[in-house]
């Protein structure tokens, strides 16, 4: 899965993106609630750092890291993994 927003950057599936309204997102984010997330899901800080994104966002996880995809599961949170 490859997508190129008109930004004119390009994300790949191991690089794993958020893709909304034709742009690449970002933004600040609560340590406290990413430790929260990884605790309680199981998961390494980096992972619960995109699904704390994709929550707070109410945006689909694009991921193909299985255990990402389980912990968006986990959580309840729709995940698109290019393999559906």
């Amino acid at each position: 899965m490859t997508i190129s927003p008109n930004s004119g950057r390009t994300i790949t599936s191991d690089t794993l993106g958020f893709y909304v309204r034709d742009k690449v997102e970002s933004a600040q984010v609560s340590m406290d609630r990413i430790s929260e997330i990884a605790t309680t899901l199981n998961i390494i800080t980096y992972d619960a750092a995109y699904l704390e994104l994709a929550l707070r966002r109410q945006c689909k996880l694009a991921t193909l890291d299985q255990a990402l995809v389980a912990a968006a599961r986990r959580a309840k949170h729709p995940v698109v993994t290019g393999t559906e």
